[in-house]
C-alpha cells in the first residue's frame, strides 16, 4: 500500500498562478452569450432539477466524436468522473497498476477503497515503461489507469503502444486525454476494437472552462452503466451542461487557442533551457523541468516565486524529488514576467 497524499491544490491566491493547467485565454464567446441568453428567458433555469440524463449535451458529444450516446458517461469534471469509475469497479481485494509518475487522483481513489496499488517505475526518460507496465498485471488487476499526453511529464505515447497494452490485457484499461488537444491523435477509435477500453475527455483544458466542472468518458463496456448506477443522479448543473456543449460546437475557437498556448509553451522551453532547467519536451499544455544546481530545491525556488507573487507547482505532488517543477504557460505578458522573476533569482 503507497501513503497517501492530498491531491494538489493551491493553498493561496497568487497574482501570478502557474500551477494550475487552465486555459489563460478563457472560454469561447459562444459560451458567455449562451449563459446569458439561458438565464434571461422568461423560464429560469435555476429552480428545476437538470434535465435527466443531460441528453442534449449527451448528443452533442456523441456526435463530435461519431460514437453512440449510450458509450458516454459524464462525470463532473475528470476528477469526479475518476473517483465515480475507482468507486464502482474496485474493492480491497482488487489492485490498480498505474505509472510512478502520472496524474494521481486514481491512486488516491484506489487508496480510500482499500484496492492495492502498483506503480510502475518510469524509463529513464520518464516515458512510460510499456514493458514493464503490462508485466505488473495480475488476476488481482482491475483497473489500469495512465494519461496521454501524460501529466505532469508532458509526454505523449503513440497509438501503438497504447494497443499493444489493450492487447495484453482483459482489465479495464482507463486513458485519460485530459490534454490531447495540445498533442497527437486521439485513441477514442480504439473502444470499437477494445471494449474493455474507457477514454475519458475534459472541458477544463482547451476549452477553458475548468469552472464549470464537466469531464466525459466514452468506452463500450458495460461498466459504464455500473459506474453510472453507483452515484446521485444530478452531478452537473443545468448551465454548466449549456457551456459544456456551446463550447464544444465552437472549434474554431479552441484550434486558435490551442495554437497559442503551443506556442507560449515553446517560448517558456526554450527560455528556461537557457536559464539552466533541464526540460522535458512536452506535448501538453504544462512544462515539466528540473531545476538548476544552483537552486538548492523545488521547495526553495517555490519560496523564492511565492515571494514576487509566483507559483509554480513542485513535482512531489506526482512522486518525483524535490527538484523539478511543472510550469503552465500563460498569456505572453504573463510568461515574460515569470522569466524575470527567475533571471532575478538566479542572478541572470
Amino acid at each position: 500500500m503507497v501513503p497517501f497524499k492530498n491531491v494538489y491544490v493551491p493553498t493561496k491566491k497568487f497574482t501570478r498562478d502557474f500551477s494550475l493547467s487552465s486555459n489563460p485565454f478563457g472560454p469561447s464567446p459562444r459560451v458567455k452569450q449562451a449563459l446569458m441568453q439561458a438565464l434571461s428567458g422568461s423560464d429560469s433555469l435555476l429552480s428545476p432539477y437538470p434535465e435527466t440524463g443531460y441528453p442534449a449535451l449527451l448528443q452533442a458529444i456523441a456526435d463530435f466524436h461519431r460514437v453512440c450516446p449510450e458509450q458516454i458517461i459524464l462525470g463532473a469534471g475528470l476528477d469526479g468522473l475518476i473517483f465515480d469509475t475507482i468507486n464502482a469497479l474496485l474493492g480491497p481485494d482488487d489492485e490498480l497498476v498505474l505509472p510512478a509518475v502520472t496524474f494521481e487522483n486514481a491512486l488516491y481513489a484506489a487508496i480510500a477503497q482499500g484496492a492495492r496499488v502498483q506503480q510502475v517505475p518510469m524509463k529513464s526518460d520518464f516515458s512510460v515503461d510499456f514493458d514493464q507496465l503490462i508485466k505488473s498485471i495480475n488476476p488481482k488487476t482491475k483497473i489500469v489507469f495512465l494519461c496521454n499526453p501524460n501529466n505532469p511529464t508532458g509526454i505523449y505515447e503513440p497509438l501503438t503502444s497504447i494497443v499493444r497494452l489493450l492487447e495484453s490485457t482483459q482489465a479495464f484499461v482507463v486513458l485519460d486525454e485530459a490534454n490531447i488537444e495540445f498533442s497527437g491523435g486521439s485513441a477514442i477509435s480504439l473502444i470499437e476494437r477494445f471494449p474493455h477500453f474507457m477514454v475519458l475527455r475534459t472541458f477544463s483544458k482547451a476549452y477553458g472552462l475548468a469552472g464549470i466542472r464537466v469531464g466525459y468518458g466514452i468506452s463500450r463496456s458495460p461498466l459504464l452503466k455500473k459506474t453510472a448506477s453507483a452515484r446521485p443522479p444530478f452531478f452537473i448543473s443545468t448551465l454548466s451542461a449549456i457551456a459544456a456543449q456551446e463550447a464544444l460546437l465552437d472549434q474554431d475557437y479552441v484550434h486558435s487557442v490551442v495554437e497559442k498556448i503551443i506556442h507560449e509553451r515553446t517560448f517558456l522551453e526554450r527560455e528556461l533551457n537557457v536559464l539552466g532547467f533541464t526540460v522535458i519536451p512536452s506535448q501538453s499544455n504544462t512544462v515539466l523541468c528540473r531545476i538548476p544546481s544552483s537552486i538548492a530545491s523545488a521547495s526553495c525556488l517555490i519560496e523564492q516565486l511565492n515571494r514576487y507573487d509566483f507559483h509554480v507547482v513542485n513535482g512531489t505532488h506526482f512522486n518525483l524529488p524535490d527538484c523539478y517543477v511543472r510550469i503552465a504557460p500563460k498569456v505572453h505578458e504573463a510568461n515574460e514576467q515569470l522569466l524575470g522573476a527567475l533571471r532575478h533569482i538566479l542572478g541572470k
